[in-house]
């Protein structure tokens, strides 16, 4: 896509406002066009400007004067518009004293907006350039600023470059909990693989500013509200696990739609740091103050009570490629899962209302830098039902619990809802206590749909998918949680068993132990 100067120049000055259009040139980006009130404020022509570098307007600045936080901010939001990669990433605004054409010096605000086009990608800069008058600029005034600014930036940009400009407008409105809400993200905030992926930016030097909401309600499953994430990277700058957990909130394009601290969002449980969970009833968020929150505002509970927060232990170490799980029960539990094995679990006493939309929260922090929403376990369950269901098993109606006796071989395969021609189950003893689905050949997407599956379907419909994909299966019991997890598959386990539901006769010599 090329930029007609003059057609650009024309939008810019109709808005009233000092804006100037960048565009991609080698490793950097340069002025493409410039309003008449971006002329007006710096002193400049327009033909002076154009080819030149937002840097110009730094030649004659005392060194004193040049905010180098402000500088090193700009470059980084340089280069990550510039990686392909990248869909979506937070406006900037940074405050820094400016030079005139004359040598007069000036205090501006500078508000840039990332405008991204494919075909192929291109990435523009639009900058918005408020004068300042001198003094400490107050946090509410910034604020304010920022939310003009950016108003005059999003309707400017949709007429310069439509609506596929704004990304978050171009990418198909997902039907499932699967992607993440893109219209407003926190500073540290980059989208990524279809608005699937977060990556916290400086996560090295920041261990927080990246909090992300799902971008629609989750779909419940027969346990209660659950997502799964993939984690793509980690830091060893920080120790800790991030936070996930849910909230009644719905994210809506609003300057106060993120609170300074998780655990401070209204409506909203959260679980993880370092075996912590936090809820606030309230609808608004919670403001911090030098005292720390009531429990009337923010209840908490810790596995590690007491502890000083230097001085507590990692439950688990993130490593790439590990899996990180969120359930809220409909009995009030509040869950986190690490490769699929509960590493907390709260009793928060108030269960989710069923009636009530949900939305996945996450905060990106600590060890944290990159996560992936992995589909939607109550989507997942609904996309993979079986055309003819009667041919599953017993139906949602019909479904009871079997119980089970682990020195009981003969009874207990006539009492199964498999099919006729899949083998019966053979029990062994005392084998491990955690809940897993195995597979042979470690297949991620199979590994992935069957515990899906252990979660929201029926031991029928496990079997038939077993079956119809030519796979090995396994379900690994223990107690406390292994009888949650049989319930819901249709089953209920006592005491320790592994019980093999099907796998294909030429295969028969491998074993779905490791």
């Amino acid at each position: 896509m090329e930029l007609c100067v003059d057609s650009v120049s024309h939008i810019l000055d109709a808005s009233g406002e000092a804006l100037a259009v960048l565009k991609p040139k080698h490793d950097d980006f340069h002025i493409a066009a410039a309003s008449r009130g971006f002329c007006e404020q710096t002193g400049y022509g327009h033909s002076e400007l154009l080819a030149a570098r937002l840097e110009l307007l730094l030649q004659g600045l005392p060194t004193t004067m040049l905010s180098k936080s402000e500088q090193v901010r700009q470059q980084a939001f340089f280069e990550d518009a510039r990686k392909q990669e990248v869909e979506v990433l937070p406006d900037l605004d940074i405050i820094q004293h400016c030079c005139r054409k004359d040598g007069s010096i000036f205090l501006r605000m500078l508000v840039a907006k990332a405008c991204i086009v494919d075909d192929p990608r291109r990435c523009f800069i639009l900058c918005s350039q408020l004068s300042l008058p001198e003094g400490r600029v107050t946090t509410e005034a910034r604020r304010e600023l920022h939310e003009r600014a950016r108003a005059t930036l999003r309707q400017t940009a949709e007429l310069l470059f439509g609506r596929s400009s704004l990304k978050n407008s171009q990418l198909a409105k997902p039907t499932a909990a699967s992607s993440f809400y893109r219209e407003r993200i926190q500073q540290n905030t980059l989208l990524q693989n279809n608005c699937s992926t977060v990556v916290r930016r400086e996560a090295t030097q920041l261990p927080r500013g990246c909090m992300v909401f799902g971008d629609c309600p989750l779909r419940p499953t027969l346990r209660g509200l659950e997502f799964r994430l993939r984690v793509n990277e980690v830091t060893e700058s920080f120790k800790g696990l991030p936070l996930l957990g849910f909230t009644r909130k719905r994210p809506c394009d609003e300057a106060d739609l993120y609170p300074s601290v998780a655990k401070c969002l209204g409506n909203s449980v959260f679980v993880g740091g370092f075996g912590e969970a936090y809820a606030r009833d309230k609808e608004d968020n919670f403001t911090l103050g030098f005292k720390a929150p009531s429990q009337d505002e923010i209840e908490s509970w810790s596995l590690q009570p007491g502890v000083a927060l230097h001085k507590q232990s990692e439950l688990v170490s993130l490593c790439a490629g590990d899996t990180l799980g969120c359930c809220y029960t409909w009995d009030g539990q509040l869950q986190m899962t690490h490769n699929h094995k509960v590493i907390m679990d709260f009793d928060l006493g108030r269960p989710p209302k069923k009636e009530t939309e949900h939305y996945a929260v996450i905060d990106v922090s600590f060890s944290a830098v990159s996560l992936t929403f992995l589909a939607d376990c109550s989507a997942e369950e609904h996309r993979r039902k079986p055309d003819n269901p009667d041919k599953v098993g017993d139906s949602d109606e019909e479904e009871k619990a079997v119980y089970l006796e682990p020195t009981n071989v003969t009874d207990f395969t006539d009492s199964t809802c498999l099919e006729s021609d899949v083998e019966p189950f053979e029990i062994q003893q005392e084998l491990s206590p955690e809940i897993l689905l195995r597979d042979d050949d470690e297949d991620e997407e199979w590994h992935q749909e069957l515990h899906v599956m252990s979660h929201s379907c029926s031991l029928g419909h496990v079997a038939h998918r077993a079956k119809e994909s030519r796979r090995g299966i396994g379900l690994i019991g223990g107690t406390g949680l292994a009888a949650l997890t049989a319930a819901a598959c249709g089953l209920t386990l006592v005491g320790l068993a592994y019980y093999r539901l099907f796998e294909p006769r030429q295969r028969r010599s491998s074993s779905l132990m490791h």
